[in-house]
């Protein structure tokens, strides 16, 4: 009897244990039998849940669907089923006392006394509290979609709404609009009284914003001192509306720090979302063109992008442009072609040839260099084109070094020439390719010589060091091209190409050229004619004395691999006769 009392007592401590243990963790724990009466509950089952007693000693729990807010009772019996349970955590919150709300995640196990029970004796069911982890996702969640500063949706959430906008203007033929707000004068507040005092300018800023717009237009901050605003339902007529009410905002805002008042001025660019709005990508562009032409207009100017379409257009021309002479840069799509120059005092013999640059489209359509040489000067490319085509030519002149042409004439511009870092390209490029620099002629046009006098002088030595030739083209644009002439050691003029056109018709043209053509050669320079376009040009060139002549009556241009087979069919002809 004494051991059987002994047991019961360890069976005791044993249950006293266990009972310890599960009420120190952090999850409810519940068992009950099969016909659904509890057996143990710990702790914190007692504190998250909220029970319901019907009188029966089959307590149930109390649940609330997160959406509709109905409350239901579950009896302990009716979980005991893995999906439903899932199902539960899923739609519905665990009441708990106080009105509280707890997400909640639930896991059945089932009891069986031994392995030949066919039916489990006691079921436990855990509920995890998972209120921290939703409140963490729900954070993250926030903070990515939401702006640290401000508090106001950040870019990316204005990407994904810009893009329900149009899909929505696609799909059911609406309108809206985005508006993009540059904000001025931001860094002269954080240079004069600090950073702090610029980021409360931008929350500031953004409140002020937030109160001028329709409760379901959508405000972000895209850019450190950049907004904004999705607006929904937007047509052309309350668009104007919207603007005025805006620039009147943005006019009555001023900011003050200690003591300092700061006016802050903005640039506003508005743009139409509609059925025709390609992406967001698109819509975001053209409102910050709109933006820009905005700024250069004046402070708190609203520029509407549809009144600047045509000149945008041209803008993205050039843009695009930007990225086709990257890539054909990379990719090898440009081209070299040659334009030959005669000797007109050798009987039309060939004597230089001009370098000339295409590009190859991926369809293989050639473009001619006016079409993309704008915009590569305009947004400094066009040394890298430069460096290409030197490249090139050089490799070309090192694997026909015995050619027999005079000079490859190779077209240089005022960036390339300015930089003593491309001086010192082309010595590595002589170099490497052992060039045959006596073959070599650079041309600078006259505007760029006289523009940049000394760093041009010092690039003609330079390269003249190395048995290259210089050609002056454009000779004759500039109002006084004879008085600098004498400074700048070159070896050719190219007169300017105007003149040659009307030589046999402009009695002043044709006193240009003789004038130009009798300097140089006192000078013991050599003059080459441009745009020679018919055979009386020609003539006319012939009489007064000029060397050499280049033009479409003489020959078009054509792609420099085929030059090598010209030069040697000229051998032939020669030595035939």
């Amino acid at each position: 009897m004494a051991n059987f009392d002994l047991k019961v007592s360890e069976q005791q401590q044993t249950i006293e244990a266990l009972r310890l243990a599960l009420d120190g963790v952090q999850d409810a724990v519940m068992m009950f039998d099969t016909l659904g009466h509890l057996v143990f509950v710990n702790t914190k089952a007692k504190e998250i849940a909220l029970w319901h007693h019907s009188g029966s000693s089959q307590p149930s729990i109390i649940l609330q669907h997160q959406q509709r807010q109905e409350q239901i009772s579950m009896s302990l019996l009716e979980l005991c089923d893995d999906n439903r349970l899932d199902q539960l955590a899923l739609d519905y919150y665990l009441c708990g006392p106080g009105n509280l709300l707890i997400p909640f995640k639930a896991k059945l196990q089932a009891f069986f006394a031994n392995e030949e029970q066919l039916s489990p004796r006691l079921h436990t069911l855990v509920i995890k509290d998972e209120s921290q982890t939703v409140s963490l996702k729900n954070s993250l969640n926030f903070h990515r979609k939401h702006d640290q500063l401000t508090g106001l949706a950040n870019r990316n959430e204005l990407e994904r709404q810009l893009i329900e906008a149009i899909h929505d203007a696609r799909v059911n033929h609406t309108k809206h609009g985005l508006c993009l707000l540059k904000v001025e004068r931001v860094k002269l507040v954080n240079d004069v009284v600090g950073h702090h005092a610029g980021n409360e300018l931008i929350k500031s800023y953004a409140s002020h914003l937030k109160a001028s717009i329709r409760s379901n237009d959508i405000l972000a901050r895209v850019g450190n001192h950049e907004f904004a605003i999705i607006l929904w339902q937007l047509d052309a007529n309350n668009g104007e509306a919207f603007a005025n009410k805006l620039r009147d905002a943005v006019e009555g805002f001023n900011f003050t720090w200690e003591k300092r008042e700061f006016r802050v001025s903005c640039s506003i660019g508005l743009v139409d979302i509609d059925r025709d709005s390609d992406s967001w990508v698109q819509v975001f562009s053209r409102a910050d063109l709109a933006s820009q032409e905005s700024h250069r207009s004046g402070e708190n100017q609203i520029t509407f992008y549809r009144d600047i379409a045509d000149k945008a257009r041209s803008y993205q021309s050039e843009v695009e442009w930007v990225g086709k002479i990257v890539s054909a840069v990379r990719n090898n799509y440009f081209e070299l072609y040659y334009q030959p120059i005669i000797d007109l005092k050798r009987g039309g013999a060939l004597s230089h040839c001009e370098v000339l640059l295409r590009m190859r489209e991926p369809d293989g359509t050639i473009i001619a260099p006016g079409a993309f040489l704008i915009a590569a000067e305009k947004y400094n490319m066009i040394d890298m084109i430069d460096r290409w085509v030197v490249h090139n030519s050089f490799r070309y002149l090192a694997e026909n070094r015995d050619i027999l042409i005079d000079h490859l004439n190779i077209n240089l511009s005022a960036m390339s020439i300015t930089r003593p870092e491309f001086l010192h390209y082309i010595n590595e490029l002589t170099r490497s390719y052992l060039v045959p620099t006596e073959k070599v002629c650079f041309e600078i046009t006259e505007t760029c010589a006289v523009e940049n006098m000394s760093q041009a002088i010092r690039f003609i030595q330079g390269v003249k060091a190395l048995g290259c030739k210089i050609a002056l083209d454009d000779f004759g644009t500039g109002m006084s091209s004879f008085s600098y002439l004498k400074n700048l050691p070159v070896d050719y003029l190219k007169i300017d190409g105007e003149f040659i056109r009307e030589i046999s018709t402009s009695k002043v043209s044709h006193a240009m050229v003789t004038a130009i053509n009798e300097v140089a050669h006192q000078m013991s320079l050599e003059t080459i004619a441009e745009y020679v376009e018919n055979e009386e040009i020609r003539l006319v060139l012939q009489k007064i004395g000029v060397d050499y002549a280049q033009g479409y009556s003489i020959a078009r241009p054509a792609p420099l691999s085929g030059l090598t087979t010209l030069t040697k069919s000229l051998e032939f002809v020669e030595q035939s006769t």
